[in-house]
């Protein structure tokens, strides 16, 4: 079996440079995520005192909407990993996906809840393993479970290169948080864009996806 590998230097280069050549646009996208996710979440939170039943609901509709944002934020991601446009419009494209991605994203937390509480290491071995299972649902429409073996798959014998790899662009996101607003709003769409990348990678040496840079 062929070893699998990615550059982390060609995808943090690859984030980098796609997010500056089109900043206005990962600006405003990047805001939109933010407000979309956060409005009901802020609302969730003034009710949690006074008003259980409408916390409850807010947190739902804070949990339904970044499902179905998260889908459309990784679709725009892999059309600017294959040199592809991508519009706003993309953000909200996912209904047809949103079964088999809320599903994937569900089982993917209690996968990595349970094996957090089996001493953390399990649960970080598992986070690594699944992490490109969501990815899965969207470029290639598999099903939560068939999601999650093809993850498996990708990340087989790369997982130390990974985790590595996700701790660099967790400081990435760091020092975009302490350079306040703008410094974030640069690192987010970096970063994804950056793992979008190294996904792109590893499926194209499975021989069921296109290579980097590829159109289809």
């Amino acid at each position: 079996m062929a070893t699998r590998n990615f550059s982390i230097g060609e995808a943090i280069s690859f984030g980098w440079k796609t997010t500056w050549g089109n900043l206005g646009f990962f600006i405003v996208l990047t805001i939109i995520v933010l407000l979309a996710e956060g409005i009901p979440s802020g609302i969730a939170r003034a009710f949690q005192q006074s008003s259980p039943g409408l916390y409850a609901l807010f947190e739902i509709l804070a949990f339904v909407i970044e499902v179905f944002v998260g889908i459309g934020v990784i679709r725009i991601a892999l059309k600017f990993v294959e040199r592809q446009p991508a519009t706003y419009d993309d953000l909200f494209s996912g209904g047809p996906l949103f079964v088999n991605y809320l599903v994937t994203s569900v089982l993917l937390g209690i996968i990595i809840t349970i094996g957090l509480i089996l001493f953390v290491i399990p649960g970080i071995y598992l986070a690594l393993r699944f992490q490109f299972a969501p990815f899965l649902v969207v470029d290639q429409g598999l099903g939560p479970f068939a999601a999650l073996s093809k993850s498996s798959e990708l990340t087989r014998g790369v997982k130390w290169k990974l985790l590595g790899f996700d701790i660099l662009l967790g400081l990435i996101e760091f020092v975009g948080l302490l350079v306040l607003l703008l410094g974030l709003l640069v690192a987010i769409p970096t970063v994804l864009l950056a793992i979008t990348y190294v996904y792109r990678q590893l499926l194209s040496q499975t021989g069921t996806g296109v290579a980097v840079g590829q159109t289809i």
